[in-house]
């Protein structure tokens, strides 16, 4: 289930990037936040299970810490991204241009939106990944 709910998630962020208008962009979010809560309910529920209940308190800690360190670092690392690699590029008609500007609108925010789906991309990869290997399928 968190596998398929973290492809959900992946294709969310694709499509985030590849949607107009603010109702399409209302729904993605619905669809990816929905999937998101059951993966994330999901995860928790595996670890309080797996975990001695002596540890649970510092195992609720680190996951929500980590978490945490995830978000703000995807904010900083996708900022500078943009700005620094993907507004030049689309500036200078770079081959990444060339590749991203056929998927996503022109206009200002073309290299936000490169960027969405080259995340989607690679977490809609990784999930299929996790997906296709036997011993993470039957994790349970």
């Amino acid at each position: 289930i968190v596998l398929v709910c973290d492809a959900i998630v992946a294709a969310c962020v694709l499509m985030v990037g590849l949607v107009d208008g603010v109702p399409g962009l209302c729904a993605v979010e619905f669809l990816a936040g929905l999937s998101a809560a059951v993966a994330s309910s999901c995860v928790f529920a595996l670890w309080m299970t797996r975990v001695p209940e002596s540890q649970r308190g510092g195992i609720l800690v680190l996951t929500s810490t980590s978490t945490m360190l995830a978000t703000a670092s995807t904010v900083v690392f996708g900022g500078l991204l943009v700005e620094q690699v993907l507004k030049p590029a689309f500036q200078t008609q770079h081959w990444i241009a060339e590749v991203l500007g056929r998927m996503v609108s022109p206009g200002e925010g073309q290299a936000v939106a490169a960027m969405f789906v080259m995340c989607g991309l690679l977490g809609l990869s990784v999930s299929m990944a996790g997906i296709a290997m036997r011993p993470l399928r039957d994790m349970r």
